[in-house]
């Protein structure tokens, strides 16, 4: 199974998992080019109904909190406000991130205003990547008991900014 898939999967039951994994692996593993990623991608989508852009904060989510990158960060946030550790982890977002996801490769992402709880973002590549690290923000901010709320300007555009806000929950 590729790790994308697996992370894919990881909540639904055994039985729907092996038959997803059956039915996708092979269009995964075939895959050329982005293009055919996006398509093949898409289909998944469908198939586990949900939209392809929350199923990439989902992966972005389920791969930095099995990555180990998100107990680095929390140790190593000496203030303890959740926006200076998103900052940190954005910008070790291009180093340090081996995810599974065509583009990553190509995608820079450069933290332009951190404060306590605001992290604004000025992000160059392809889309799905945004969508990725958007899930991972909103992982980071879940572990200090935060709620993520964002905006991505313009929405559908490869050259973006986003504001990332850490926000007490309720």
């Amino acid at each position: 199974m590729t790790p994308l898939l697996d992370l894919a999967t990881y909540e639904i039951s055994p039985a729907s998992r092996d038959e997803i994994v059956r039915e996708f692996f092979p269009r995964l593993a075939a895959v050329r080019d982005e293009v055919e990623f996006d398509l093949a991608f898409w289909c998944l989508a469908q198939r586990l109904a949900v939209d392809t852009e929350e199923l990439l904060r989902q992966l972005g989510e389920r791969w930095l909190k099995r990555s180990g990158l998100l107990k680095e960060v929390l140790q190593g946030s000496e203030s303890g406000r959740a926006g200076h550790a998103l900052g940190d982890l954005i910008s070790r977002f291009g180093d340090d991130c081996d995810a599974p996801l065509p583009g990553l490769g190509d995608f820079c992402v450069e933290v332009a205003v951190v404060d306590a709880d605001r992290v604004k973002v000025a992000c160059r590549g392809a889309r799905r990547c945004c969508s990725f690290l958007e899930g991972m923000a909103r992982a980071l901010c879940e572990a200090f008991g935060l709620q993520l709320r964002y905006i991505r300007q313009p929405k559908r555009a490869t050259q973006v900014m986003i504001t990332f806000n850490c926000m007490a929950v309720g």
